[in-house]
């Protein structure tokens, strides 16, 4: 398929793809020749929340980035259990890696806001790779740091007490240069939270009352309000290698 030969009509929404290709780290110093390309066989989708992109196993057609909202990655046993892979938001990629598991997607993907996704052909960046150097490092960068983030996970389950995995999701919501007080909302429901750290809601529950009664946390609804982030870091990081207070 020639990826370049696309009806005029859809010249804006390139353009508009385009400019926010070229800011996407995938394509950090690939010829705009190449991201016009990605941008032309591009396709904007508005998804709703419960949307299905595909399925464990599917066949990979496509890799997606998430434009805004959040979406889940999964897997679902026989029996009908889920086990959350990743939730991911905007400007996160997902699907590249099925490059590397025989064309076949390895978790599911669901759309768990109203989103904007951008769905680009998994064959055209295998094409490009293949004889660009440049993406090709791009997308095992992508995928080195997939591992590495899943590696800091166990280590967390590992070393981590249940509040200490709380407090280290909470400070991802932190902007790097904030101290507190903030108040924060969490972006998707508690039990789905649980679930991506790797515990159940009950013990999600306990572990945010020990939080709240321990570090000068408030809690009300969704909405967290934490009042000294200092506080927060120094009783979280002193288990995480990549923390260095």
């Amino acid at each position: 398929m020639n990826y370049s030969q696309y009806s005029n009509d859809k010249a804006l929404a390139s353009n508009s793809v385009f400019n926010y290709l070229k800011n996407t780290p995938l394509f950090d110093n690939i010829a705009n020749n190449d991201i016009i390309d990605f941008a032309k066989a591009a396709t904007v989708k508005h998804c709703e929340k419960g949307d299905i992109i595909f399925l464990h196993h599917d066949e990979a057609l496509y890799f997606y980035i998430i434009k805004s909202g959040w979406a889940k990655l999964f897997r679902q046993t026989l029996d009908g259990s889920e086990a959350i892979v990743d939730i991911l938001n905007d400007d996160h990629i997902f699907g590249i890696t099925a490059l590397y598991q025989d064309n076949r997607y390895d978790f599911g993907a669901q759309i768990i806001c109203n989103s904007e996704i951008i769905k680009i052909p998994l064959d055209l960046l295998r094409q490009k790779a293949h004889i660009n150097q440049n993406l090709s490092l791009n997308a095992l960068k992508f995928t080195s740091a997939i591992i590495k983030r899943k590696n800091t996970e166990l280590e967390h389950r590992d070393l981590q007490t249940a509040p200490q995995r709380i407090g280290c999701f909470l400070l991802k919501l932190c902007a790097s240069d904030e101290t507190g007080p903030i108040t924060l909302h969490l972006p998707y429901s508690k039990t789905l939270v649980a679930s991506r750290l790797g515990m159940k809601a009950e013990t999600f529950s306990r572990a945010l009352n020990k939080l709240k009664d321990s570090l000068d946390i408030t809690i009300s609804g969704s909405s967290i309000t934490i009042n000294d982030v200092s506080i927060l870091e120094e009783n979280v990081c002193q288990s995480c290698s990549l923390c260095r207070l």
